[in-house]
């Protein structure tokens, strides 16, 4: 039985999926030379015309070298998408193919538009397999990149994250898209209008650097996924957001940041019901209950305890077991899955101090571990320092029985 859509992804659709819905008389699309001569500047069919244009996409629309835009949208064209637009090399604006019945792999070609400075929008049809790597050249694009409701079967290219200059939106939703969201997603600080990614099968965490998106506005959509994660602190940063957060059916753990109390600016919804979710929802993320349109936090186990993970309770074990023999040991110490998400780990790692992490005070225990709340640098540092306490104070105790010795001898 197919899973309800919450609210607040059901207004997204209404708003991203448009269709016409006129009657129109039907003619197949051929490529006239009179229309189109080879120094035509642009093609462009909005679906406003009066008639709904079907058959395939003539290849001679790649001789129009010096078109700066190329815009048949909202027909019924089928077959494959020639891989001649390539040719359009001098496209200033884009390449529209929206809302059509195309099918086969998007041509690697288009990635040679590197001019274009709006949009690429190739959603609603029915392309297959990857999305190409070369759309990472794009860089020029500010209004969108659209490739939602197709049946793309990739991985989501790093290389979409050098779209640095992309203002408005993100869109790759109802897929078949598998693996990670790319780090690299973080680089796409300009992003206003939404980053939409749900329905499809991505795994893997949701990766901190989406926090950098501070820009965003209208939306990010994760739902129906597949990722077994915590929710990022991180996504407290996105205060600028009006419209939604949609997390649900995702089987995030863990327990909900207070960060997320920060997203004053919110009306219309949180939805992450059909999760994983336990302990208390915090009072900050609470008090936002009363401006939102759409509150959605069911099928959770919010208001339980949270379950140590397997390698978490094992840590646990262990230091209770060392604190029993006398021992003083660091918590965060026994379990690497903590200590890799600690501020010392990642600073090491980047060679520099990471300001964020230390800003927001993360707490190591909100990753599913055991580690007695640690926080960060300080707290990890200070189990250090203490851990070189005992052991001068082991090698004094040495020392004095050395000494102890001697003098009785």
């Amino acid at each position: 039985m197919p899973m309800k859509r919450s609210l607040a992804t059901a207004a997204f659709l209404a708003a991203t999926h448009q269709h016409v819905s006129a009657a129109k008389s039907e003619e197949p699309l051929v490529f006239d030379p009179s229309i189109y001569p080879t120094t035509a500047h642009m093609v462009q069919l909005t679906g406003d015309e009066d008639v709904i244009y079907t058959g395939t996409i003539p290849t001679q629309f790649g001789t129009l070298t010096d078109a700066f835009l190329f815009q048949i949208s909202d027909h019924a064209l089928t077959g494959t998408l020639p891989t001649q637009l390539g040719n359009l090399e001098k496209n200033q604006y884009g390449i529209f193919v929206n809302g059509n019945s195309l099918t086969g792999t998007i041509p690697t070609e288009l990635g040679k538009a590197t001019l274009a400075t709006y949009a690429v929008q190739l959603q609603e049809n029915q392309f297959r397999g990857a999305i190409p790597t070369q759309f990472g050249q794009l860089t020029g694009l500010t209004s969108g990149l659209g490739l939602y409701a197709n049946s793309l079967e990739s991985t989501l290219p790093t290389e979409l994250g050098n779209l640095e200059a992309l203002e408005g939106n993100l869109l790759v939703q109802e897929n078949r898209i598998t693996g990670t969201v790319p780090t690299q997603f973080g680089q796409l600080t300009e992003l206003t209008h939404g980053l939409g990614l749900y329905s499809n099968k991505i795994e893997g965490t949701v990766p901190t650097e989406l926090g950098a998106m501070t820009k965003l506005q209208e939306g990010m959509y994760l739902a129906y996924n597949r990722m077994k994660s915590t929710i990022p602190t991180q996504l407290g940063q996105l205060t600028g957001m009006t419209a939604n957060m949609v997390m649900n059916f995702v089987e995030f753990t863990g327990t909900v940041p207070t960060q997320l109390g920060r997203l004053t600016r919110m009306t219309a919804g949180l939805s992450f019901n059909n999760n994983a979710l336990c302990a208390e929802l915090p009072a900050e993320v609470a008090a936002l209950e009363r401006q939102l349109d759409a509150w959605e936090w069911e099928s959770n186990k919010l208001g339980e305890p949270c379950e140590l993970s397997g390698d978490a309770a094992a840590a646990a074990a262990a230091a209770a077991a060392a604190n029993e023999e006398g021992e003083e040991e660091d918590s965060c110490a026994q379990t690497s899955q903590c200590f890799e998400h600690s501020c010392q780990y990642w600073d090491a790692k980047n060679g520099k101090d990471d300001a964020m992490c230390d800003r927001f005070g993360v707490s190591l225990a909100e990753y599913g571990c055991d580690c007695s709340g640690c926080a960060c640098n300080s707290a990890v540092e200070a189990a250090e320092a203490q851990a070189r306490r005992v052991e001068e104070a082991k090698a004094a105790r040495v020392v004095e029985a050395a000494a102890a010795v001697a003098a009785a001898a």
